[in-house]
């Protein structure tokens, strides 16, 4: 996690970074380097990811 901004009182953006390894069905791999935004509302006593934004993706192959 990168950063949390609070919109308002029923309202988050948290921005992530995450890195990770695919592997296919064929065993290739592709490496991922992505930034996402989630955005959650406070709603039943919980918060719901509502939207998520993907910011930027690099993808090594």
């Amino acid at each position: 996690m990168l950063h949390v901004d609070v919109v308002n009182e029923d309202k988050l953006e948290i921005t992530t970074n995450e890195i990770f390894t695919f592997t296919n069905h064929k065993n290739e791999t592709i490496n991922y380097d992505r930034e996402k935004i989630y955005t959650l509302v406070w709603a039943d006593d919980a918060y719901q990811i509502t939207h998520i934004d993907y910011v930027e993706t690099n993808r090594d192959y």
